[in-house]
């Protein structure tokens, strides 16, 4: 059950302010870093907006409440649209409506992603976000004592632990992996993440450590921040190129925030683009279909959206199997789907439980496991589109999944290595069978079939607010939202390609580095000024 605890400190307890220096929108893994970030190295007045409530409850503090919390009011459980390449079907989105966003929901997996992943960005027009320049703030935001202190950070805000080698379900995945002719990785966030091995997770103490408890804990009584609950951003206010102002709603209050210096939208790649179109900042077209004012005709927002997609294979457990010591996601795999291939494009996670996605059909197994086979670099592009002018009424979801008939095949071959590595002796002694897709699921029609129904999201959306220089593009190299001067966006929305791994990390590096860019421009009057704080 949910604690109905508030969050503690001054910073929860204030009132909305007329005015501030900066104002962030959205909580989540971005929107703490940045506002934390902000706040705890200069002695600007910041304003941070969540829609959501306290984070102070108990099945967001314990690790293996993610699963709870699927189902429960942190969650704001959108919908898409009916996708055509499965078979129709509605999928579900479950991301985090509570202060740290879905951060404070996820399965707490960290994962900084690949370094091509990174030049790859640097390649496309976005100066200053390669690999190695990236992965220095990675090190700056970790604390993770078992590292290696080469390419590992240690005293950083947010906690880390690695997980421990003792549930039947790694130990045999492990031996499996190895048995099948994989390598180990080493370390999932090393120079070089391929290969299988147990995950790193943003857990301290057997507590969660998201982005709230990472960037606005420690600050819970300082002077200059102030974090409002209940409270979703209606519209960015501009004049003459520049924010001045943003509407909020908090209760059933409608309220205003003049705003001196810049606003950072950290509302994920949903919320994100979302309030650029309600404020006027979108594609023209769209816009005025709706009847909503042009302000800044930018074709790209709600444009490039893409996810993780992946199908589960589960299999019925010949015996009971122990609780879990974390999260019960604590193993795993990054693997080519052909050694010709540059890089890995394929991840295998393990639930040390019998796991069905959200949105999908249950399947009867009372004790089993299940690997979640997916793809790293999918091709099918979506988008976020408003349904109508109302700040109340949900957008419009389409990932386009499968759209790409390159998707359907790398998933095809995602599913077959989730097969034979459980299907591997090492699981003899705990596998009963294979319950999903089942012994009778081989011919290529129906393991299609198989696909179309089954698969599922990450949780990992990306994109609507895509980082680059042409015209495909919403935010420049430095997080600024194309012709206003004093706009940024900063969460997931602005990686022009999604990652290979999970996104939570990659999502607290783009608020840090957000908080970073608009000290360092020193937009607002005069009282923003470093605080020299590292």
């Amino acid at each position: 059950m949910a604690s109905n605890s508030t969050s503690r400190g001054a910073i929860y307890e204030r009132e909305a302010p007329e005015g501030c220096d900066f104002l962030v929108i959205g909580s989540g893994s971005g929107g703490s870093a940045a506002a934390g970030r902000l706040a705890g190295n200069s002695d600007a007045r910041v304003v941070l907006l969540e829609s959501g409530g306290t984070h102070n409850r108990d099945d967001v503090s314990k690790p293996i409440g993610w699963v709870e919390l699927l189902e429960s009011d942190a969650n704001w459980g959108y919908e898409t649209v009916p996708q055509e390449a499965t078979l129709g079907r509605v999928h579900v989105w479950k991301m985090g409506k509570v202060l740290g966003g879905s951060s404070s929901v996820n399965g707490m997996m960290y994962m900084r992603g690949a370094q091509w992943d990174y030049d790859a960005w640097a390649e496309m027009g976005n100066e200053g976000w390669d690999s190695e320049t990236v992965f220095g703030y990675f090190k700056k935001m970790e604390d993770y004592p078992e590292g290696d202190p080469d390419s590992r950070g240690t005293g950083g805000p947010v906690k880390l632990v690695k997980v421990a080698e003792k549930h039947p379900v790694i130990t045999s995945f492990l031996k499996a992996c190895e048995e099948t002719g994989w390598s180990r990785a080493g370390d999932f966030n090393g120079i070089d993440p391929e290969g299988y091995e147990v995950h790193q997770l943003n857990v301290r103490d057997g507590k969660r450590q998201s982005s709230a408890v990472a960037f606005l804990d420690p600050l819970a009584d300082a002077d200059n921040l102030t974090v409002l609950t209940d409270a979703t951003a209606q519209q960015i206010v501009l004049e003459d190129g520049r924010v001045t102002e943003v509407v909020f709603k908090q209760g059933e209050e409608i309220k205003r925030i003049r705003v001196e210096g810049e606003v950072i939208v950290s509302a994920g790649c949903i919320g994100s683009p979302q309030v650029l179109l309600l404020s006027g900042i979108g594609p023209k077209d769209q816009l005025e279909k709706l009847g909503i004012d042009v302000v800044l005709d930018l074709p790209a927002v709600g444009e490039n959206l893409h996810d993780h997609i992946g199908v589960p294979v589960a299999f019925e457990a010949s015996q009971p199997l122990p609780e879990s010591e974390h999260q019960a996601v604590e193993v795993g795999m990054y693997c080519r789907s052909e050694p010709s291939k540059p890089h890995y494009d394929i991840q295998v996670p393990v639930q040390n439980f019998p796991f069905v996605p959200p949105g999908t059909d249950s399947y009867a197994i009372k004790d089993g496991f299940t690997f979640y086979p997916g793809i790293m670099k999918p091709k099918s592009r979506g988008r976020i589109s408003l349904r109508s002018s109302d700040p109340n009424d949900r957008p419009l979801i389409d990932p386009a999944y499968l759209q790409h008939p390159d998707d359907l095949a790398l998933l095809t071959r995602a599913l077959e290595v989730g097969r034979e590595v459980g299907q591997a002796h090492a699981f003899d002694e705990i596998r009963k069978r294979e319950a999903q897709p089942g012994p009778d699921v081989t011919s290529a029609k129906d393991v299609e079939l198989y696909i179309r129904e089954r698969a599922a999201t990450y949780f990992h959306p990306v994109g609507g607010c895509k980082m680059g220089s042409g015209d495909d593009a919403v935010v420049d190299e430095r997080l600024k939202v194309r012709g206003v001067e004093n706009l940024r966006v900063a969460d997931a929305s602005v990686m022009p390609e999604i990652i290979s791994g999970n996104t939570n990390a990659p999502s607290m590096m783009i608020g840090w580095r957000a908080a970073e860019f608009a000290l360092a421009e020193g937009s607002g009057k005069a009282g923003v000024e470093a605080s020299g704080k590292a």
